[in-house]
């Protein structure tokens, strides 16, 4: 099993990002049983039998937006234990502009830790509220500069007993092919969760993630999941 570790310098930056906790528009701990599996190509067939705990925190102040997003994932058939975490910081650009200036940090284990400098625009239409950023993407081993589109989506349904929330990215990546010249590929991901409410506290649901890079994957990968949600 492999030993998680986060350095005191990002956890010292997480804490002065995320700001006014009080302020909270939501927060929840969730737990997925991942179903299905993963035909990474002809050859190579992946079931996906673990499962992952998340914590999520979104919410405004007097600064801007905020979330906090940490995930830990177990693989049953190695054994194997991952974690993921992803930082975003909204800071308005003047009091009344909705246009807000935004710092983010991703890490996870096993790959290098990138950084987010853009800019965001909440967005309403109807019932469905947007959280789109457009972003500069830096990491250490990146050959040349990379950027990134987000959206997150969230909206009540059925008298509010139903939650959709989720995120949606678009980004850039090197493409390395040996014996060839460096290039740039798209990458996409979504990850939609559906929530059946059956108290202010209690829901039970799932996530659907949506994953496509070509050069990991040759089709786009789907990744259901069953699980249940506490908010507080």
């Amino acid at each position: 099993m492999k030993t998680i570790t986060f350095s005191t310098v990002r956890i010292v930056i997480a804490i002065l990002i995320t700001g006014q906790m009080a302020f909270a528009q939501f927060s929840n701990l969730q737990l997925h049983k991942e179903m299905g599996s993963i035909n990474v190509n002809e050859q190579t067939k992946i079931k996906r039998d673990g499962f992952k705990a998340k914590f999520e925190m979104l919410g405004f102040d007097s600064l801007g937006i905020y979330y906090w997003n940490t995930s830990t994932q177990y693989t049953t058939s190695d054994k194997n234990v991952s974690a993921q975490l992803q930082i975003l910081r909204g800071i308005k650009l003047s009091k009344r502009s909705m246009f807000q200036a935004l710092l983010g940090h991703q890490s996870a284990t096993g790959t290098s830790s990138q950084y987010y400098v853009g800019i965001h625009h909440p967005l309403k239409f109807g019932r469905v509220k947007f959280l789109p950023f457009l972003a500069y993407v830096y990491n250490k081993d990146q050959q040349s500069a990379d950027f990134r589109f987000t959206s997150g989506v969230s909206t009540l349904l059925a008298k509010k007993k139903i939650i959709v929330f989720g995120f949606v990215n678009a980004y850039t990546k090197d493409k390395i092919v040996p014996d060839a010249a460096p290039s740039k590929e798209i990458g996409f991901q979504a990850n939609p969760q559906v929530w059946f409410r059956f108290n202010k506290q209690i829901a039970a649901g799932g996530e659907f993630g949506i994953d496509y890079l070509g050069s990991r994957y040759q089709k786009l990968i789907t990744i259901p999941t069953a699980g249940f949600r506490w908010s507080f």
